[in-house]
């Protein structure tokens, strides 16, 4: 088991997202597979600033998820199983 990665920031949010290349929606879209209004909605949440009556907390799994499929993550990385 890995350690957790502490929680992120809006600003740490956005800035990967960027770094990705993709906008709220594809954001959203990758970790929940809602291309709709709803995802686009909850990632702009994520982002929000801390004071905001808007601010949702990225729920730490998906954060790791999201670095995880956009190569961000600091110690780990996804690759190809070979074989079966």
């Amino acid at each position: 088991m890995h350690d957790i990665l502490p929680r992120p920031t809006p600003e740490q949010i956005r800035a990967a997202r960027k770094r990705a290349r993709m906008s709220q929606t594809q954001a959203a879209q990758l970790i929940s597979g809602d291309a709709g209004a709803k995802g686009y909605r909850t990632w702009q949440r994520y982002e929000a600033p801390l004071d905001s009556n808007d601010h949702r907390d990225i729920p730490i799994r998906l954060w790791e998820l999201f670095l995880l499929l956009t190569d961000q993550h600091p110690t780990h990385r996804l690759t190809r199983r070979t074989g079966s």
